[in-house]
């Protein structure tokens, strides 16, 4: 859930992040980011050069909520993870040993301390600064919504199917059952919310969860808010469509979809077992970043729904994406950066 701050709290939060940071400074990326983000979510003009770091101490007598705190530790570990470890030729730069490292993770901690807030996430990143590559794995998906899907796909299909979908994505097996699910939805008129899930699969080459090497089940329920939302299933597309879950999510994991999604696509160096995926990162090093992610946060914000969770995807898979996002009122996108809509193609 995110919770939009009053704009009077803007520099504050904005300075505390700053502090964060630490003694290597804010890359202009970041700054442009946490510039935008000031600007579009909390309407306010900063120069977040100009501004003065706050200490944790200092920020927690200037911002009180439990919740606007906890967004600004989320904040500051999204920061951390928005650059690329490596750079051109593969090399971890210095930026990056700085960045993503014991000292780091303790700077932000303190601020979590200070603010009396806990962010699972911190240990996800912690292990990732000591090199405990099995704990980072682990901690990415178990500290996410995906759990939770999890829980409710075992509920509906039973561990039997669950296990056997999981083999198939592990290139054991298949289940047919749920692979033919899916492939139903490839008879629904186009325009629909079930067929343009299907086109999107068919469109990116993904063979259905149940196939071999399909995604879980439970990951393909965010596949329906991507068509709903309008975001692509590319690496600045994961982040929106993750944030904009997030954004309206009762649920304090899925701010981990958030750092699963800044993980693979900022950071890189981190693969996946569906399809051999391996990310570089860098793909979220942009300027535009800040306005594309607070986009995703404004859109959310307007409908007041849960996505993921509170809709039911595949009760609704006959109805046109237009009549459901005018019945939730999902604003237009405002920035067209190429990548389409899967909602519409």
């Amino acid at each position: 859930m995110i919770v939009l701050p009053d704009p009077i709290l803007a520099p504050a939060i904005m300075a505390a992040v700053k502090g964060s940071v630490g003694e290597q400074g804010l890359n202009p990326i970041q700054k442009s980011t946490m510039e935008a983000i000031a600007h579009d979510v909390m309407h306010t003009e900063l120069d977040v050069a100009a501004l003065s770091p706050l200490t944790p101490e200092q920020a927690a007598k200037e911002i009180l909520d439990p919740q606007i705190r906890l967004q600004v530790v989320q904040a500051m570990l999204a920061l951390e993870l928005l650059l690329p470890l490596n750079d051109s030729e593969g090399k971890e730069t210095e930026e990056a040993k700085l960045r993503v490292s014991r000292d780091q993770a303790d700077l932000i901690e303190s601020y979590a301390q200070a603010f009396d807030v806990s962010v699972g996430q911190l240990k996800t990143y912690r292990a990732l600064a000591d090199d405990n590559i099995k704990i980072m794995y682990f901690d990415l998906f178990a500290r996410t919504a995906l759990r939770r899907a999890a829980i409710d796909t075992i509920k509906d299909a039973g561990v039997r199917s669950f296990v056997k979908t999981m083999a198939a994505v592990r290139g054991v097996g298949t289940n047919q059952k749920v692979a033919d699910k899916f492939r139903r939805l490839e008879d629904l008129p186009e325009g629909t919310w079930g067929r343009q899930v299907a086109n999107m699969y068919q469109t990116n080459d993904w063979p259905y969860p149940g196939e071999t090497h399909g995604a879980p089940e439970p990951t393909s329920m965010h596949d329906w808010v991507h068509v709903i939302s309008g975001y692509s299933p590319t690496p600045v597309g994961e982040l929106q469509v993750n944030t904009f879950m997030h954004t309206t999510m009762d649920d304090p994991s899925s701010f981990g979809q958030i750092v699963l999604a800044m993980s693979l696509y900022g950071l890189g160096n981190i693969s996946l077992p569906i399809g051999n995926f391996t990310s570089d990162g860098g793909d979220l090093a942009r300027n535009d970043i800040g306005h594309l992610f607070s986009e995703a946060v404004i859109r959310s914000k307007a409908t007041g729904t849960d996505f993921m969770f509170e809709v039911d995807h595949w009760g609704n898979a006959d109805k046109s994406v237009e009549a459901i996002r005018e019945q939730y009122g999902i604003p237009e996108k405002t920035y067209d950066i190429g990548e389409g809509d899967p909602g519409i193609t």
